[in-house]
């Protein structure tokens, strides 16, 4: 199923990294799965602690996109849940 989203996505625009982080059923915390590229084996899900300071955190709780041009500058609190490469970003809830 992500393998697809990432195909659909891909056919809207171009990029170079893509995640989904999706809350666990009790509510403490985020799985996130890296679904571009590939990640190597063994890495494919790590568990991250839901905290305010967490982009998916931030999504879920305001129920809205988050598009963030430059991650150094215009959300440096955000840079460092990124690979060193990525740039910017574009984060949206799913119902």
């Amino acid at each position: 199923m992500y393998e697809s989203i990432v195909v659909e996505v891909r056919k809207l625009f171009s990029f170079d990294y893509a995640a989904v982080a999706l809350l666990q059923q009790d509510g403490s915390k985020f799985t996130t799965r890296q679904l571009w590229p590939e990640p190597p084996p063994g890495n494919e899900a790590q568990e991250r602690e839901d905290g305010e300071g967490s982009v998916a955190a931030w999504v879920a709780a305001e129920k809205r996109c988050l598009i963030v041009e430059r991650l150094d500058s215009d959300a440096p609190q955000f840079s460092s849940q990124f690979p060193s490469q990525v740039q910017s970003c574009l984060c949206v809830p799913l119902y």
